[in-house]
Formats: C-alpha cells, structure tokens, sequence
C-alpha cells in the first residue's frame, strides 16, 4: 500500500528534518513525499534542509509546494516590520502611506509586495536572504509549486485554497471560508500548513447547500484533533493541516509530519523527538532572536 509522507514548516530546523526523514526511511510504506513549503526561515539550517532535500530526490518522488517564508526567499514579495523605521520608510517608498494601504498590498495575491511580520520573523529573513546559498535558491525556484494535485479531488497547499501562500486556516471561521470558496470546486480534500498547528476541519456534505450557483456551509467545519482520521470518501469535505516539522505550536515540541494513502483515505499525524537543545543552540549562535530558540522547548 503506497503512502505519501506530508512535511511541511521545516523552517531551517535541520536537527528536526533529520530525525524526520529517519522516521520516514523506517516506514516502509512510503513511496511519495509532499513538502507543503517554508523550508528555511526561524533557524539557520536552509542550506543543509535544502541540500537533504535534494538527497532525499534520489530515494523518493518529491512534490514542493510555495510557502510564505520560501517566497520573501525567493523576492517575491518582501517580509517588513510596521514597527521598524527602515521598512517603514521602504512602505511610504512604495507609496504605502497608512495601514490600511499596506493590508490592502497584503490581501492582494496575485500583485502582493509585503508581508508585515514580528520582528524575529523579518530579521531571520534578512539573514536567510545574505546566507541562503544560490544552489539553494535554485532549487527552490525551479521546484516551488502553488497548488498540487496529489489525487483526484486532493491537492496541498501551504497557507488556504484561497491563499495559497499566506492565508492561515487558523479557525472554524476561515476553514468555512476555505470550504465555501470555488478554490475548492471539485475538491474534497485539501492539505494546508503555515498555522504549525495539526488538526483535520471536516464536514458532512450533506451540511452543504449549493444557493445562487455558491457554496454555503449550513454548519461550521469541526475540528478533529486526533492522530489518525479516516476521511469518508464520497460523504464529506475537509481541510487537514499536517502541522510542523520545524517549529511545532501545538504545546508539543517533537517534529510533527503525517502520512496519507489515497486507497483508504487514512491520514495520520506522526510525532518524532528530537535534540531540541541542538536546534536552539544553532539559533542562538546566529543571533536570532532569543523567542525563536525558547518557543521549540515548549512547542508553542
């Protein structure tokens, strides 16, 4: 029975990804690997993520998609700090005066330009842009993918269907969104990333009415946090985040991926352990922000 491996938010976190692809090379079922994006960004290790990687392509089929740290990598739009005078002025540059005018940048797209972030998060950025090996950026560029098909009626993407890059499913509210919206016509099963956080939204098509041509939800999604679902096929929609390799946010600090086979629609949430203090320590001898190495010891 071949089973796809889903990894997404490695961010840099090479002493997580390793212990993550021990997990994968022990599981014997696994023939297919779908990394749902942000490689680098929050730690140091992009090269050596990007370089096991490429490794991994020589065990594996591997599908990549976009994600919101892989794009300011890529200057495809630039990662800013409202509370910085540098990017401030870099704003007003753009002819972004008020708040408003640069939430509107944000939520366009197709022509986005900024993205506002914490401070930690642009400043990892700005040393991943001066370290990121051009190999590295290379790969990435020639592999980084929007959306994938990985079956009939399932596709991965980072952030949302709506969003493919910077949208987070982060509730009920925005899963329902997700559902609702023609990104997922003919889609019963999508694979997001980008909140860190595993969890499966789920709903009953019976729950769904079709009114003036749209979709509309006559319930919210519902949450399943458990390790193993069993989708019902031809009965139901979901969204099902795959949480985080490289900086978990669920209050459990081990690497998390999942493993999905489209035969049994079973997908499976998997936790490895790994040297966490190693990964901190890599961090703090970058200069990246303390929070950054504090926040993978309590997962959160």
């Amino acid at each position: 029975m071949a089973v796809i491996a889903l990894i997404s938010d490695i961010h840099g976190n090479i002493d997580a990804f390793r212990a993550v692809v021990e997990a994968i090379r022990s599981d014997g079922d696994i023939a297919e690997i779908v990394c749902l994006g942000d490689t680098i960004g929050y730690c140091p290790g992009g090269n050596e993520v990007i370089e096991l990687l490429a490794s991994l392509e020589e065990e594996y089929a591997i599908r990549y998609n976009l994600g919101s740290h892989d794009g300011a990598a890529l200057e495809l739009y630039q990662f800013i700090d409202m509370t910085n005078d540098t990017d401030a002025e870099t704003l007003r540059s753009a002819g972004l005066e008020s708040e408003e005018a640069v939430v509107t940048d944000y939520f366009d797209a197709e022509n986005r330009r900024f993205v506002p972030v914490r401070p930690d998060a642009r400043d990892a950025m700005m040393w991943t842009l001066e370290h990121l090996s051009d190999g590295a950026r290379g790969f990435l560029r020639e592999r980084l993918k929007p959306v994938i098909e990985i079956a009939p009626g399932i596709i991965s993407v980072h952030g949302s269907p709506r969003d493919t890059a910077c949208e987070y499913v982060r509730d009920a509210r925005f899963a329902r969104k997700c559902i609702e919206s023609p990104k997922m016509d003919g889609i019963r099963l999508c694979f997001v990333g980008h909140t860190h956080l595993p969890v499966v939204w789920r709903m009953k098509r019976g729950e769904i009415a079709e009114v003036a041509g749209r979709r509309v939800c006559l319930s919210p999604p519902r949450p399943d946090f458990s390790e193993r679902v069993q989708f019902e096929r031809a009965r139901e929609l979901a969204i099902a985040n795959v949480g985080s390799v490289g900086q978990p946010r669920d209050r459990d600090p081990r690497a998390c991926h999942a493993r999905f086979s489209a035969e049994t629609s079973v997908f499976e949430h998997v936790r490895t352990a790994y040297d966490v203090e190693a990964a901190a320590s890599r961090i703090r001898a970058a200069g990246f922000s303390e929070r950054l190495a504090e926040r993978l010891f309590r997962g959160a």
